[in-house]
């Protein structure tokens, strides 16, 4: 990302600071994408209390005291008024109850089969989305932004309990789940330099014509580029913890045995 902003000019000197708080995971401006990572190393960090609940009940209380807690949290400390994404408590407590949704989701999905049960979800939280967007239902964009990850949960969760898995749909979503996450990170800014680029070559500027064209020009280049990073950076990465595993846990296996 580096190189992407600078190519092989000199770094300014005032840049040096903002750059290295990047290892901090403060302040992060080099990519807009960016922000997110620090609440995934938080996420990470807690995860092995999340496993050892898991072993206790199942995922369904887990998720609902998190949906509960990020209720509470916005009754006490937000006013409604503000953008709760602004307040850092809140918009903790929002992702984390996004993230247990999620693996709550996933899991059920996976062993139940949600079939019926996500289409419901699906047209309620859509409904909910419309009665906000004509401004029946006025949530403030945090929420509107939550709902919209779980109309998609559902969504995807339904897709999956009707199709098979070997399906043409499903095997193209699989390939592009694989990279996804190298998308995610990449595809800022580079769909708003395709777009200056595009104008420079020629493309009138226009709102609907930028996103489609250079939407498609991006999603080409960082498609590509996605691919490269998880073969050979995320696979790897993959095997050499792998094989970190392997000698931590190959002496108890021997005592064991």
């Amino acid at each position: 990302m580096i190189f992407s902003r600078y190519k092989l000019g000199p770094i300014p000197a005032a840049d040096w600071p903002m750059i290295l708080n990047h290892f901090a995971m403060e302040n992060i401006s080099l990519n807009a994408s960016w922000w997110s990572l620090r609440i995934e190393l938080e996420c990470y960090l807690v995860y092995p209390l999340v496993l050892l609940l898991r072993r206790w009940m199942n995922l369904k209380p887990i998720m609902l005291g998190a949906t509960l807690m990020s209720i509470g949290i916005l009754l006490l400390f937000v006013n409604i008024n503000n953008v709760p994404w602004q307040t850092p408590i809140y918009g903790r407590a929002m992702l984390w109850a996004e993230w247990m949704f999620g693996a709550y989701l996933a899991e059920f999905g996976v062993t139940q089969r949600l079939g019926k049960v996500a289409w419901v979800g699906f047209g309620l939280t859509l409904t909910v989305l419309v009665l906000n967007a004509i401004g029946w239902l006025p949530f403030p964009s945090a929420q509107a932004y939550t709902l919209t990850i779980v109309l998609m949960a559902f969504l995807f969760a339904g897709m999956l309990a009707y199709k098979p898995a070997d399906g043409w749909l499903n095997r193209r979503l699989s390939g592009l789940g694989l990279i996804s996450y190298s998308f995610y990170l990449w595809h800022q800014p580079q769909i708003f330099k395709a777009i200056s680029y595009l104008h420079t070559a020629g493309m009138p500027q226009n709102g609907v014509l930028d996103i489609f064209v250079g939407g498609i020009v991006t999603f080409i280049v960082i498609y590509a580029l996605s691919w490269v990073l998880y073969k050979f950076i995320e696979l790897p990465s993959v095997k050499i913890g792998e094989r970190l595993w392997h000698r931590l846990t190959a002496p108890q296996q021997a005592a064991s045995a």
